[in-house]
């Protein structure tokens, strides 16, 4: 306190807990800020003291170390001490102003017997039409063996900290400084009696631009994560990110320092606030690139969606699934399933198929992969014979069954529903004779059943088979002709359900429990009594075999 007196209150209702403070000096004289407290070395526990001198500058200010009311050593310096001592390892820094000769000082002292190390003083002439001061009003900065100091005199010094010599000093703000630098990411961040908050670039000493306060800022900058905190002369509180708005700068040191996510980020924002295009672009892409290196492909792929590219947000979600499969198989679930959906919207066949399996195997739900297995021979064929093979690799059972899209769009389609179990390890063929409206034509068949899971109901697979033709075939309708056989792996009651829409001719060998014609069918034909057919169409031909 301004007596000269050092005190002890009690952190949890401020009673005394000395029942006399300890007398610093014999008059009152000031203790500019609060005692260091050292909690690592041999004298941990300990409160080092730093007090103003007395007499007009005729008795100098004190540092003394403090354990439980006792003074374990005591050093005079020079002046006025000001603000808290900093303690590094087995040194501690103190600042210091004195006034014949004018100057300000910044002292070392050992910690475990106050034994000086070194000091240094500094003293700037003055320049004509400015008031310079030589004090400093702030502890330093300690970072990687270099000591950061702001002084009244506008400058901003570099100090080796074993030595106390000058590694570099620049005109840091034009009234003074008199706040502790912040260190963020190479960064030295300080404010200034000039009402601002600098930044400089300390590798190269270079100014960045500042941000405006409109009034001194007198307090050291407190920091909490990602944010820091300052105080003004008018009694203005103002929160600052560590980077000041210098996204680009900000991305650049975080991948120098391998913090690859975080400068992901910042190249995103870089890339946002940018007006050129190639330049936005080129941040764009060293966003997707950190991101991706450091594995964190939800964000890229929430970023691609923001940016309207589907098909590669497809990719970035199956990617995110992966990496978090084995830690967080729902949360990897979540991430299958979206990239599922992108990759059905968007005809991504290969990812669609790759989603499902893995997102099957996360949740331990029925997976049924469809293959297709005589396409070699199909390009030579007039009429394509497929045989579609589905071979059921989940870990679970399907009790309702599997529905095939065959082909068409929304003039023209087939479909057939086979709603017999399908358990785990049983294999089921469904031969095809196709014959396609158009050479070069693309028979897309697609997958369909539901399974129990907390991600999505329905599990799509999509196969597009090509139909390349040597002789343009005979053209009914949209679709041509289409044989439908299904073969089970053994004798079912359930049978087959068929949609038909606008096909020339539908031919099926299965057991049929249900035939619904919409639209016209040039001829059906087919072996075994339907349990019931509805036609809603024009059928020139229905024929039934036993």
């Amino acid at each position: 306190a301004d007596d000269g007196a050092l005190y002890c209150l009690d952190i949890r209702n401020g009673n005394a807990v000395w029942k006399e403070p300890l007398r610093l000096f014999d008059r009152p004289v000031q203790v500019p800020a609060q005692p260091a407290l050292v909690q690592h070395s041999t004298i941990s526990h300990t409160l080092v003291v730093a007090t103003y001198g007395a007499g007009f500058g005729r008795i100098d200010g004190k540092l003394l170390a403090i354990r439980e009311r006792q003074i374990l050593w005591e050093r005079n310096v020079p002046g006025n001490v000001h603000d808290t001592p900093l303690i590094v390892g087995d040194q501690v820094f103190v600042v210091s102003y004195k006034s014949n000769p004018n100057q300000g000082m910044i002292h070392a002292f050992y910690l475990r017997n106050g034994d000086p190390i070194w000091e240094k003083p500094f003293v700037v002439d003055g320049q004509a039409g400015k008031s310079r001061s030589q004090y400093f009003s702030a502890a330093p900065l300690y970072h990687e063996g270099i000591l950061y100091a702001g002084n009244m005199n506008h400058f901003l010094y570099a100090l080796d900290a074993r030595t106390g010599e000058c590694v570099w000093h620049v005109e840091g703000a034009e009234h003074g400084i008199a706040t502790t630098p912040m260190w963020a990411e190479g960064l030295l961040i300080y404010g200034a009696n000039d009402g601002t908050v600098h930044a400089l670039e300390a590798e190269s000493q270079t100014h960045l631009p500042s941000v405006e306060m409109g009034a001194p800022v007198i307090t050291n900058t407190l920091q909490e994560g990602d944010v820091f905190y300052v105080g003004t002369l008018q009694g203005v509180v103002a929160a600052l990110p560590w980077h000041l708005g210098h996204y680009d700068r900000a991305a650049k040191r975080l991948v120098a320092s391998q913090c690859l996510s975080s400068a992901g980020d910042f190249f995103a924002l870089a890339g946002y606030f940018e007006a050129e295009a190639q330049q936005r672009q080129q941040y764009q892409i060293q966003a997707i690139q950190c991101w991706g290196k450091s594995g964190e492909f939800e964000k890229t792929a929430q970023f691609l969606l923001s940016q309207g590219e589907e098909t590669k947000a497809a990719e970035a979600f199956y990617n995110a699934g992966m990496i978090w499969q084995h830690r967080q198989p729902m949360k990897a679930s979540l991430y299958f399933a979206r990239a599922a959906e992108l990759a059905y919207k968007n005809r991504q066949i290969d990812l669609l198929n790759r989603c499902n399996r893995q997102w099957a195997q996360s949740e331990g739900l029925a997976y049924v992969r469809l293959a297709v297995s005589n396409l070699g021979t199909l390009i030579a064929w007039e009429a394509g014979e497929v045989t579609l093979r589905l071979f059921q690799e989940g870990k679970v059972g399907l009790s309702s069954g599997i529905k095939l899209y065959l082909g068409g769009n929304l003039k023209s389609r087939l479909e057939a529903e086979i709603h017999a179990p399908f358990e785990p390890g049983q294999v089921w063929n469904v031969p095809l004779t196709i014959t396609p409206s158009a050479e070069n034509g693309m028979l897309e068949i697609e997958l369909e059943y539901h399974v129990s899971s907390a991600t999505a109901e329905v599990m799509r697979d999509i196969w597009c088979v090509p139909l390349k033709v040597a002789v343009k075939p005979f053209q009914i309708g949209d679709v041509g002709k289409m044989d439908l056989h299904v073969v089970l792996p053994q004798t079912t009651e359930e049978g087959i359900t068929i949609w038909a829409r606008d096909v020339g001719l539908l031919k099926s060998n299965g057991i049929n429990e249900e035939v619904h014609i919409r639209g016209s069918v040039g001829a059906v034909k087919k072996k075994g009594k339907s349990k019931k057919l509805q036609v809603d169409g024009d059928v020139g031909l229905y024929q039934e075999e036993d």
